[in-house]
């Protein structure tokens, strides 16, 4: 289990991500993925749980299904910031809410973890915004 740190943006009355916890699991008979996460939102810790295709649609899964976020995912785009093997990985996720786009950022030595760090950075500033 790895915890994930997102810096909180805006006041303590945003409801936002604050932080995160996920250990990911692959079901080989079901093709999927599925992920369990403790996390911080509105103040209140929860754990919740989702499928998906791959690791990000589980993570977003589990955020909408659990914590009634609406928002799909537009774009995703990801690369290395050096070479080598202990580089880091950027992702742009960029998310639809309520008819407005939002970008997140995510950086990370996991690509993987980048991508929920961007994710979570488009859903908070869709949250601020509100």
């Amino acid at each position: 289990m790895r915890a994930l740190s997102v810096r909180p943006l805006g006041g303590a009355d945003v409801p936002q991500i604050v932080w995160i916890l996920h250990t990911v699991h692959k079901y080989f008979t079901m093709a999927q993925i599925f992920v369990e996460m403790q996390l911080v939102f509105k103040g209140e810790k929860k754990l919740i749980k989702g499928f998906g295709n791959g690791r990000l649609d589980a993570v977003a899964n589990a955020l909408r299904e659990n914590l009634g976020l609406k928002f799909e995912i537009l774009d995703y785009s990801e690369h290395s910031l050096q070479e080598g093997s202990t580089s880091q990985a950027i992702s742009y996720v960029q998310i639809e809410c309520a008819g407005k786009r939002h970008f997140g950022v995510g950086i990370d030595t996991d690509i993987i973890t980048a991508s929920v760090f961007g994710l979570i950075s488009a859903i908070n500033l869709s949250l601020k915004n509100k």
